[in-house]
């Protein structure tokens, strides 16, 4: 569950500043290059035991987890109909800080939770992939601002490659949360 929603959030971040790389700075609209299918989901879970020693409660993690997966779910779907809703650069670049904020308040969350020992290594890696993803959209956003497409364009490997190592992490976590 934690990594469906994570997955379908980190998704749609990815697509949608792949779509405004493309459509608001009047590149090229091959979207093959935007492919999403690379997310990593989890084919195999471990249950993760108890192992707690050096951190904190697997049950408190889990459930601050869901909450931050759930919150960054439903704030990325409002920031990317936002994008998508907009009809001029304005309104796309309004769009794409709502993105931001949205990936950097997932990052802050995932940071304040205090994982057991086992997790708090993917956690903190996780929380280094949402930091560099708002630092991707950023990129994008400052492409849109000065219409380049060029630099909306070296944007886009950033943003598969770092939605694709989320999508490890995310696989990581769960894969140890046993569920």
């Amino acid at each position: 569950m934690l990594t469906k929603r994570l997955a379908r959030a980190a998704c749609a971040v990815a697509m949608v500043a792949s779509l405004v790389a493309f459509t608001g700075c009047g590149g090229s609209d091959n979207k093959s290059s935007s492919n999403t299918s690379t997310t990593a989901t989890p084919t195999a879970t471990t249950p993760a035991g108890n192992d707690t020693a050096g951190g904190g409660s697997l049950a408190d993690y889990k459930a601050g987890a869901e909450k931050a997966a759930t919150d960054f779910k439903n704030s990325a779907q409002a920031a990317s109909a936002k994008v998508q809703a907009a009809t001029d650069a304005n309104g796309k670049v309004a769009g794409l800080e709502a993105l931001k904020a949205s990936v950097s308040q997932a990052a802050d969350a995932f940071e304040a939770l205090s994982p057991p020992a086992n997790l708090k290594a993917d956690n903190a890696e996780l929380v280094a992939e949402f930091r560099s993803l708002a630092t991707t959209v950023d990129d994008v956003e400052s492409a849109l601002k000065s219409n380049d497409a060029t630099k909306a364009q070296a944007a886009l490997p950033k943003l598969q490659q770092t939605q694709a190592k989320i999508g490890q992490t995310i696989a990581r976590i769960q894969a140890k949360l046993g569920g």
